[in-house]
């Protein structure tokens, strides 16, 4: 008779307790455990899901194992027992919480020789949000079951913005519209949560329409902070704005984004008169007003400050650039007047002057017409040379005036005598020796009018209207004078 006892294999794990610890929704994370088998005989082990209250032995579990790992890799064939189908068993591969996130393993059934250490691998799905403290069972042919403790805090990101709705009111185009934090509308972003959030603001630039930045435009928002988001915004044209504006942010299904309205003023380009004319018409208007009044006063009218407001009224409608008016027009006399073409718009522009009817054929002057006139054509043989003269009694000779002088012949005792006559003032003479007189500069200015008049009325319509400039380039808030000149030679 023999008698023994027989000692099955001891296994020990080196880490019992599996801590994932705070982790984020949509994530897979793994741990990697020691299984250390102390026997001198190898140990098969399979590990379960300690909350399995089936009363399965270790022999029992592998074959419910085998079984399942053969219907996937043959998933036709379809197995039944004697007396019918057979129940639908437990999935054993992944063990499901009960949130519904999934623990799974690299090995779950193996066998560790003796006197070694295997290493198995932990992984967590993380699906939803759930506290999870799971007990995972190691169960050992012949030998004592081993404990696993798996513990993890599974949560989504918390960002919310502080408003979802921004109204501007009514704003300039091409004016930048800066919302930080002084003003009453500034976006938030605010990080309710444990987990840092990374974001990425979808900043838009759309030609002829608007182009917004955000600052900063992506980032990492880390647990419980607050963020300031500047937004600046540009329109560049008029209309009402209603638009939504989005931040995309990491493990997010739908981005955040707020609507931002604005009534947005486009260009608006006016001409109005020079403000000394302004002035002048403001005091004239002023004058009879007073005059009104008194006569008014005098007749004891009621609601004299009813009639003052109207008054006011009509008058600054009075002062509104409607028409230019040109009093004086005299037949080969240009006229001119002036008002002031003005951007009140923040967007630049250009513009370009034209008359419907009395448009020159050309409004660019030739170099020659500018340069020289018809009537300047004296040979050159015909001028003597420049005498230097400097006034009497002068204490320097250093002011010196040059002028030219005309040549003539006459024969005295059969001899041709130079003789000096009187200096002509031409153009040519005043744009060549730059004489500073009045007489010259006068003469000078009528020369330039009459070949100005007579390129301008080329279009043979006894009339013609020019702008100066007649086109050019019109910069936000810009003011540029313009001068409107009829040139006439008919009735």
């Amino acid at each position: 008779f023999i008698q023994a006892e027989f000692d099955g294999p001891l296994i020990s794990i080196v880490e019992p307790c599996v801590e994932f610890g705070l982790q984020k929704v949509n994530t897979q994370v793994s741990f990697t455990m020691n299984v250390q088998n102390h026997s001198s005989v190898e140990a098969p082990i399979f590990i379960k899901n300690g909350n399995d209250f089936q009363d399965f032995s270790y022999i029992q579990y592998c074959e419910a194992y085998d079984e399942e790992e053969n219907k996937q890799k043959n998933p036709s064939k379809v197995l039944s027992g004697a007396g019918g189908k057979r129940k639908k068993k437990k999935n054993l591969k992944i063990i499901k919480t009960t949130g519904g996130n999934k623990i799974s393993f690299t090995q779950q059934k193996l066998t560790i020789p003796a006197n070694s250490r295997s290493e198995i691998t932990v992984k967590l799905d993380c699906t939803s949000e759930e506290v999870i403290s799971e007990i995972l069972q190691i169960l050992v042919k012949d030998g004592s079951s081993q404990f696993i403790y798996l513990n993890a805090n599974i949560q989504t990101i918390k960002v919310c913005l502080s408003r979802y709705n921004i109204d501007l009111g009514l704003i300039y185009a091409g004016i930048k519209q800066n919302i930080d934090s002084r003003h009453s509308q500034c976006v938030v972003m605010k990080n309710y949560g444990n987990l840092a959030a990374k974001f990425d603001w979808n900043e838009q630039v759309i030609p002829d329409k608007w182009k917004i930045q955000f600052d900063p435009p992506r980032g990492t928002l880390e647990p419980h902070q607050e963020l300031v988001v500047n937004v600046k915004l540009t329109a560049f044209s008029g209309g009402d704005m209603h638009q939504i504006f989005t931040c995309d942010v990491a493990d997010f299904d739908y981005p955040l984004g707020f609507v931002l309205k604005a009534n947005v003023y486009g260009l608006r380009v006016c001409h109005m008169l020079p403000d000394y004319v302004v002035e002048a018409q403001k005091a004239a208007l002023s004058m009879t007003n007073t005059a009104q009044s008194k006569l008014l006063t005098t007749k004891n009218f009621k609601g004299i400050e009813d009639v003052k407001e109207s008054e006011d009224a009509k008058d600054e409608e009075k002062l509104k650039l409607k028409s230019l008016k040109f009093p004086s027009c005299t037949i080969n006399k240009p006229s001119s007047q002036r008002f002031i073409l003005k951007n009140m718009s923040g967007i630049k522009t250009t513009f370009n002057f034209k008359s419907k009817e009395y448009e020159p054929d050309d409004l660019v002057l030739p170099v020659n017409i500018k340069g020289q006139s018809s009537l300047d054509n004296i040979p050159n043989q015909d001028i003597d040379e420049s005498l230097t003269i400097s006034k009497p009694g002068s204490r320097s000779s250093k002011r010196e005036t040059k002028i030219r002088f005309a040549l003539s012949t006459k024969t005295k005792k059969g001899l041709k005598v130079k003789q000096l006559k009187r200096a002509l003032l031409t153009d040519s003479h005043e744009h060549q020796n730059k004489f500073q007189s009045k007489t010259g500069e006068t003469f000078t200015a009528t020369k330039r009018l009459e070949r100005e008049q007579a390129f301008y009325l080329s279009n043979n319509k006894g009339l013609a209207i020019v702008f100066s400039p007649h086109f050019g380039e019109l910069k936000p808030h810009e003011e540029i004078p313009v001068d409107v000149t009829i040139y006439n030679n008919a009735c």
